[in-house]
C-alpha cells in the first residue's frame, strides 16, 4: 500500500520534472537562437559599415587625386545637332562653369540619380552648368537629352576624345568647376550610398562668387 501511494506521488512529480526540463530546454534554446541572431545582425552591420567606409574613402581618394588637376581643354564639344565648340572657348565665355561628366559605360543608376539632383538644383540656381558625355552614337545623346529634359544645362558629346583626368579610367561620373586656368577645381565624386552628398555639393557650388 505504501508502495502504491509512493508510485501515485512519483508519477506526477516525474511529469512535472519532465515538463520543467522541456520548458528549461526551450527557454535556453530560444536564448541561444536569439544570441546567434544578434551575432548575425552585428556581423552583417559590421560588413555594411565596412563597405560604406571603404566607399567613402575611395570617393575621397579620387577627389584628392583629381582636384586642381589640368584637364584637356582643347577638345571639341559636340551638341546633339552636331555643332561643335572647343572647351577652351566655352570656358572663356563663362566665369564659373560647373561640369558634370559621365560616359555611356558608367553606372546608369548613378547617372540617373545625378540627373535628378541637377534638375532639382537648377530650379533655384543660375549656375552655368554643362554636361559632358561620351557616346559612341550622337543619336544616344539626343535620346538622353529628350528623355531627361534638363533645364538650363547644355549637353555635349566628346565622342572618342579624352578629358585627361586620372579618374577617367575608373568609369564613374564626377563633377568639377572648369577654372579659367584649365584645372578641375572643386572636384567631387558622387557616391550612390550617400546621394545627399551630391545635394550638399551642389548647394556649396551655388554659393561660389
Amino acid at each position: 500500500m505504501y508502495k502504491d501511494k509512493l508510485k501515485q506521488i512519483s508519477i506526477p512529480i516525474a511529469i512535472i520534472l519532465m515538463a520543467a526540463l522541456i520548458l528549461i530546454y526551450f527557454y535556453f534554446n530560444s536564448k541561444i537562437e536569439s544570441f546567434e541572431h544578434n551575432i548575425f545582425v552585428l556581423e552583417k552591420n559590421a560588413k555594411s559599415y565596412k563597405s560604406m567606409t571603404n566607399s567613402i574613402l575611395h570617393s575621397n581618394y579620387l577627389r584628392i587625386k583629381n582636384d586642381d588637376q589640368p584637364f584637356s581643354h582643347n577638345i571639341f564639344l559636340y551638341s546633339d545637332d552636331n555643332d561643335s565648340i572647343t572647351f577652351t572657348n566655352l570656358i572663356k565665355q563663362n566665369k564659373k562653369l560647373l561640369v558634370f561628366r559621365y560616359s555611356e559605360l558608367n553606372c546608369m543608376a548613378c547617372i540617373d540619380k545625378e540627373v535628378l539632383n541637377l534638375k532639382q538644383f537648377l530650379k533655384n540656381s543660375n549656375v552655368k552648368i554643362i554636361i559632358i558625355a561620351t557616346y559612341s552614337s550622337m543619336r544616344d545623346l539626343y535620346l538622353f537629352k529628350r528623355i531627361n529634359q534638363i533645364p538650363k544645362a547644355k549637353i555635349y558629346n566628346i565622342k572618342n576624345q579624352q578629358m585627361g583626368l586620372p579618374i577617367e579610367k575608373n568609369n564613374i561620373p564626377y563633377y568639377f568647376v572648369a577654372e579659367t586656368n584649365f584645372v578641375a577645381g572643386k572636384f567631387f565624386v558622387p557616391n550612390k550610398l550617400f546621394p545627399e552628398y551630391s545635394q550638399k555639393y551642389l548647394s556649396e557650388i551655388n554659393k561660389l562668387p
